[in-house]
């Protein structure tokens, strides 16, 4: 976002009336371009938006990510992405031509199962309705290979971290992603009504392809317009961007830091003919030397977020879910490792009764319960007088934040407060389970704590997301390896509903502590990892794990979570549906029992294969075919199977319960032997996590195209990771050879 404080009685800049200046300053746009996850608004432009119409400005805003994934997913973009294969090119081009078609077919169907209610309550619709868009995302990649587009990364070539790429990436139009929805959807816009100035807010790298394509763009087209860059990532590359040519080119300003307050005088300068480079907080290209840095402001602004001027219908969730800031900065600020609180400033907080209100305004304003809570952390007191006046208001609202693994937490009454007042998602870091390598980062939480917050917060049905960081300086792979045991040994306590444990390899960042004292964790920094826009720095360690043993323990500590926790077979990958679903789940509209939970219910449940999902004997076979090709459609998986396995499928396929199928084993082998029985349930839990099959209560056997149809269904909604694509989940079961019919041999 630009921006994030202004004087708390809302007054931003000189007080002067519009009309005294010297040129009106009569149209600005603000642009919130692609890519970032399309399932909420981002609050960069409300809160923008509603600080420059209350100081009299005309705005318009545009939020061209959610604009550009409802114009990739029309048909005749896919239908177009899809014709510029070569069909006689390689095997791999025909199958993704393959998944393309059928993507292509249901892509209406696919986006209102993500937007309808009613749809999205039925989990493998949900699962099926996500795998179709990724497919077709996959299908645009394809078309700009290596460019890649999907819903969490976006890339212009190889790279979004070196200026001299983009720039080139951009002016290529066999890789440029974003060039025919720029002149197609947004030049014409600009043609209608062409402003005084366009604000950019920039997030993340993901953003910045787009970005200087439209920059190029409008220089082409409308070159008086005054083109300004902000938000987080500005801040933090601001005078990298300032000082590559092919970046700075483009703009005639750059919001470094805390911008509410600066954008307004930026404006300001612009309409009265002031040099902006009096501004603090205001970098312009070329007058590096001139660059004042702004101080951060005492207070936060109390300005409600304006969501009107987003289009809110054409987000990809069922329910609108408002992002809002209760506070700024971070309150701890200690952590060694992060660099995030960097573009923040100091921490300041909004009054709890004005948090409190804008909340009941906004619900009201924008018929919604929903609301994510955007600040870095909130402090366990002030949650807890947050969540009284919630109870006092009698507000019914349902939020989730981060937070920090604080001793408050422990307690359940207090766990229980923050359930009743709508908490239903807490976001922690617990980094690592050994207390030295804790004390290290600075994060002031103590091991012996964590099973007790985890107690309390199950206990309190509120699901949690455990960060956990592998490799941080010093750590030995000893210590990593005890991280992992501590979350497999308090598996009952993590493992509930919806909840989930991202793991990520440390990385050296800029203005981190780390950073700015190496030696004293044994780091000597080197030159940015990946080009002159990276923050983060390759570097040699004197004790620890070097990268390559921190990447093998990474796909190591996937492969296990992924096959021993029910977790991440049933909560979506993006935090917004993730969060919706731990609210339906408990109000009892979606059921998330565990592959384990099915498995005790032999003749409850039938297995259901998913839409999309074929299987194939080998091109060539001579004789018998004892091995089979498990395709599918929409995740892109392909699995060798034995004969055994096939029997399987064509069991699902004949609506056979579990029970069911084991009794035609048992006819047809005799006696089951334990490795034949577990053999069996590893492979249907392969099926289940890797979403070749779902499940549903037997009661509702029936043709398989009408389960779609039900609502009473149990599924893994876990998006499939790039760990399964690039072959590291492959499992095997057991070691009998292709012709042996007592096990279920392997899956490569």
């Amino acid at each position: 976002m630009f921006i994030t404080l202004i004087k708390l009685d809302g007054n931003i800049g000189p007080s002067y009336s519009r009309d005294k200046r010297k040129k009106a300053m009569d149209s600005i746009i603000l642009i919130f371009p692609p890519q970032f996850e399309p399932f909420q608004p981002y609050l960069s432009l409300p809160v923008l938006t509603a600080i420059l119409k209350s100081r009299g400005y005309s705005v318009d805003v545009y939020d061209f990510n959610i604009d550009y994934f409802n114009w990739v997913f029309s048909p005749n973009y896919i239908e177009q992405s899809l014709r510029n294969f070569d069909k006689k090119e390689n095997g791999r081009d025909k199958f993704i031509i393959e998944r393309g078609k059928y993507a292509l077919l249901h892509l209406s169907e696919a986006i209102q199962v993500l937007k309808t209610q009613k749809a999205f309550v039925n989990l493998p619709k949900y699962k099926w309705a996500m795998n179709v868009l990724r497919t077709a995302l996959e299908v645009v990649s394809e078309r700009f290979k290596p460019s890649k587009i999907d819903f969490y990364e976006a890339r212009c070539g190889s790279t979004n971290f070196n200026s001299f790429r983009i720039y080139n990436a951009i002016n290529n139009s066999h890789l440029n992603l974003f060039e025919e929805f720029i002149e197609d959807f947004v030049i014409p816009i600009f043609q209608k009504n062409a402003p005084d100035f366009i604000g950019f807010s920039l997030v993340i790298h993901d953003q910045l392809a787009f970005t200087l394509t439209l920059c190029r763009e409008i220089r082409r087209h409308f070159p008086k317009i005054h083109l300004c860059a902000g938000g987080p990532l500005v801040s933090r590359l601001g005078q990298e961007m300032a000082v590559s040519r092919h970046i700075s080119q483009f703009f005639d300003s750059f919001v470094i830091g805390n911008g509410e307050e600066t954008i307004c005088e930026l404006v300001d300068a612009l309409e009265t003919g002031t040099d902006p480079t009096k501004i603090h907080g205001v970098l312009v290209p070329g007058r590096q030397d001139k660059f004042k840095s702004r101080l951060s402001e005492n207070s936060l602004s109390t300005i409600l977020p304006d969501f009107s001027c987003l289009p809110l219908e054409k987000y990809f969730s069922p329910y609108l879910v408002l992002p809002y800031l209760t506070s700024h900065g971070c309150y701890w600020r200690k952590c060694t490792f992060c660099c995030h609180r960097y573009p923040y400033g100091k921490y300041r907080e909004k009054p709890i009764e004005i948090v409190v209100n804008q909340l009941a305004k906004l619900s009201e304003d924008y018929k919604t319960k929903y609301f994510s809570f955007s600040d870095e952390g909130i402090p366990p007191k002030r949650m807890r007088d947050l969540a009284l006046e919630i109870i006092n208001r009698n507000l019914n609202i349902k939020w989730f934040t981060f937070a920090r693994m604080e001793k408050a937490f422990k307690e359940p009454d207090f766990c229980n407060l923050i359930y009743h007042a709508g908490c239903r998602t807490l976001m922690f870091g617990l980094e690592s389970a050994i207390q030295r390598v804790l004390d290290l980062m600075e994060k002031g939480t103590e091991v012996a704590n964590v099973p007790k917050i985890l107690s309390a917060c199950k206990k309190a049905s509120i699901s949690v997301r455990l960060d956990a960081m592998i490799g941080f300086p010093t750590e030995s792979e000893e210590e990593s390896d005890y991280t992992l045991k501590f979350i497999r040994r308090h598996r009952d306590l993590i493992d509930t509903p919806f909840s989930i444990i991202p793991l990520s390899i440390f990385e050296l960042q800029r203005d981190s502590p780390i950073m700015k004292n190496p030696g004293k964790y044994g780091v000597y920094p080197k030159e940015p990892l990946r080009g002159d826009l990276d923050y983060q720095f390759r570097y040699d360690i004197q004790n620890g794990m070097d990268y390559s043993k921190k990447v093998k323990a990474y796909k190591k500590y996937i492969s296990i979570l992924n096959s021993e926790f029910n977790g991440p077979s049933i909560c979506p990958e993006n935090k917004t549906h993730a969060f919706i679903m731990k609210c339906l789940h408990d109000e009892r509209l979606i059921s998330a029992d565990s592959f384990s939970k099915i498995k005790e219910k032999l003749n409850g449940y039938v297995p259901v294969l998913y839409q999309g999902i074929q299987c194939r004997p080998p091109n060539t076979c001579n004789g018998n075919v004892h091995r089979y090709f498990l395709f599918n459609l929409l995740n892109g998986m392909e699995v060798e199977i034995n004969s055994l396995c096939k029997k399987v499928i064509d069991l699902i396929k004949n609506c056979y319960t579990l029970k069911e199928m084991l009794a035609c084993f048992e006819r047809e082998h005799g006696f089951l032997s334990n490795n034949f029985k577990a053999s069996f349930w590893a492979f249907l839990k392969f099926l289940f996590q890797n979403d070749f099959i779902y499940f549903v209560h037997s009661i509702l056997r029936q043709k398989e195209d009408s389960f779609f149809d039900n609502q009473e269904f149990l599924i893994s909604t876990k998006e499939i990771t790039s760990c399964k694509k690039e072959g590291y989940m492959s499992r095997e079961f057991e070691t009998g050879g292709p012709n042996d019919k007592s096990n279920f041999g392997k899956i490569s």
